[in-house]
């Protein structure tokens, strides 16, 4: 059998066809039949896969697939994953845009980098700030930065002046500041009034309560007190009829003690 013109000294079984000694630089495979010429220091014989690192913009097992567009320095060599985006791209490969940001953006999430442009805002620098603003707006919120135009309020001014914001409007910009300062909200005032008024009844409910129900106890603690001293005032003072019947045996033992008619008739005893 004929030898590949790729085996080593073009030596192989004669059976078989296999190379002897290996394949000539840029080949691989048993009869040295497949290419590897995308490896600058060769390849393995039986695999095919690149000794030492692809060149700069390849990957892959033969350093045989191109990195994409957008990665910067090359890519890793299993994965085609970028070693660093260009500026205005972002992800693993570098295929998403981040156009918008002035300054770049992060590599995996896409967010801009400082500042947006005057006029936009978000964290892509992809949103447009209200036309009424003055000098562009927040860049997280939307909301401008230096009040709105003439006829314009509101954070975002989006709102116009009408008569209610008279004060406002003849100034030269209409702001939120002065729209909370110049038209206040009777709706919400209204419903204050009408939270302190009721929470003042109940109060006053309240103090009403709690004054009866201590004078009501008062009163009652007043008559049992009373009937107290009703009971003690009875047991303790004596009846009339007692009293009668006392003197009346008083005046009994006087009369039997006072002397007889017959000591008065018998007179002084004599020596």
């Amino acid at each position: 059998m004929e030898c590949s013109a790729h085996c080593s000294n073009i030596t192989c079984n004669n059976i078989t066809g296999l190379c002897t000694f290996g394949c000539q630089a840029g080949f691989y495979g048993e009869k040295c039949d497949r290419d590897c010429s995308s490896c600058p220091t060769g390849c393995g014989n039986f695999t095919g896969r690149c000794f030492g690192d692809c060149p700069v913009g390849k990957f892959g097992v033969s350093c045989d697939k191109a990195c994409n567009q957008g990665c910067k320095d090359g890519c890793m060599r299993d994965s085609g994953v970028c070693n660093r985006c260009m500026d205005g791209t972002y992800g693993d490969l570098c295929d998403k845009s981040c156009g918008t940001c002035p300054t770049g953006c992060d590599r995996i999430s896409g967010r801009c980098r400082g500042d947006c442009p005057v006029g936009m805002f978000g964290e892509f620098c992809n949103k447009t700030c209200s036309q009424h603003c003055r000098n562009g707006c927040i860049r997280l919120t939307g909301s401008c930065n230096d009040g709105c135009t003439v006829g314009k309020l509101g954070d975002f001014c989006n709102e116009t002046c009408d008569a209610r914001h008279e004060a406002c409007c003849n100034q030269d910009t209409c702001t939120r500041h002065f729209k909370q300062s110049q038209v206040p909200n009777t709706d919400n005032r209204s419903s204050l009034y009408v939270v302190i008024t009721v929470l003042c009844i109940s109060l006053l409910v309240n103090i009403i309560t709690i004054t009866w129900t201590f004078r009501n106890k008062a009163c009652k603690r007043q008559d049992v007190n009373q009937e107290k001293k009703k009971d003690t005032d009875t047991i303790s003072t004596p009846g009339i009829y007692d009293t009668t019947e006392e003197n009346a045996g008083y005046q009994e033992l006087g009369q039997l003690s006072r002397p007889s008619h017959y000591d008065h008739l018998q007179g002084p005893a004599t020596n």
